[in-house]
């Protein structure tokens, strides 16, 4: 199934269910509010609609249940932290070793269970069938086409049968591409 939705693209495939958001020619950067990155709100948009959306303090309308969620290309932990928030078991990877210590670091400050891991994405340490929910945010477009193949089938390797899996890409026209540090 294919749709567009007002300047994004969704791909869903079954019976794991996956998505790729690409921004076509406009910055879908995320905020810095008070000197703390803001999980990007393609994230925050998918979770309410399809997973759960909160809906008081310590209270939420699960849409599915979801119990482990592995977000690849971590980072600086914005999205385990986000989700772990959010009473899910959340799991991270990236390849940048600095970038799992600040996670890290972030993630005891506020006290959340996360598990995070130093790796690669295109050899997963999780088993098969780990996952209800995969995410990424901004990675693939950052490796070749065989990596991010590679990277995919690992992704579809540690879901379950019936997970969701989140992607979202950068698109070449987006004024944002190419710019960036090295963390």
């Amino acid at each position: 199934t294919v749709k567009v939705l007002a300047g994004e693209q969704k791909y869903m495939y079954s019976p794991r269910q996956l998505w790729v958001w690409t921004t076509i020619g406009t910055t879908s950067r995320r905020k810095n509010r008070g000197g703390r990155w803001s999980p990007a709100e393609p994230m925050i948009r998918m979770t309410a609609r399809f997973i759960q959306r909160r809906t008081g303090i310590d209270s939420y309308d699960v849409k599915r249940p979801i119990e482990r969620v592995l977000d690849i290309g971590s980072g600086n932990g914005n999205h385990v932290m986000y989700f772990a928030e959010q009473g899910l078991s959340a799991a991270g990877i990236d390849i940048s070793e600095s970038a799992i210590d600040i996670a890290r670091e972030r993630v005891n400050r506020r006290g959340l269970d996360v598990e995070l891991e130093t790796g690669s994405a295109e050899t997963l340490p999780w088993t098969d069938d780990t996952f209800d929910l995969v995410v990424s945010d901004g990675v693939l477009d950052h490796v070749s086409f065989t990596e991010a193949k590679r990277i995919v089938d690992e992704v579809q390797r540690v879901s379950t049968p019936n997970a969701y899996i989140f992607l979202s890409l950068r698109s070449t026209a987006d004024s944002e591409c190419g710019r960036g540090e090295r963390v």
